[in-house]
């Protein structure tokens, strides 16, 4: 495990930590929310959300019902059998949660480096301290 890659401090540990977190685990259920939100209002069964890698957050639309479409749909990829779209709610969504992202791990790597300078000068006790605890159990 490394720090770069987030996930080191404890859930809990840091009130602000959990909230960006939250944000940007919250992910799914948002888009899940969302899909049925919009496959109601527009009537369209075949209407998806998703995220990919390259483009981020989308709405699709066969390509057979994308006439269907709202106006404030923004076309962001045309597929084969399906246009995707972006919307101002969603793509707001989108740079939050990129955001959230990028400031919980800024934040955990600085509760880290705290966590870590706290305990420096108390590294030989620790270390004694686990050399005891390990041979604890051995008989010399």
């Amino acid at each position: 495990m490394l720090v770069r890659d987030g996930g080191v401090i404890a859930p809990g540990y840091n009130e602000e930590l959990d909230e960006w977190r939250a944000l940007a685990d919250g992910a799914t259920d948002y888009l899940d929310k969302l899909e049925v939100r919009e496959r109601e209002r527009l009537g369209l069964d075949t209407l998806k959300v998703g995220y990919n890698a390259v483009h981020g957050y989308y709405i699709q639309i066969s390509r057979g019902q994308s006439q269907h479409a709202p106006i404030h749909y923004v076309r962001r990829q045309t597929l084969k059998n399906a246009e995707r779209y972006i919307i101002p709610e969603l793509k707001e969504y989108e740079d939050k949660v990129l955001t959230s992202k990028g400031k919980a791990l800024a934040l955990e790597k600085q509760l880290y480096d705290r966590l870590f300078d706290m305990l420096l000068p108390h590294l030989a006790d620790l270390l004694q301290s686990a050399e005891r605890a390990g041979g604890a159990g051995r008989a010399d």
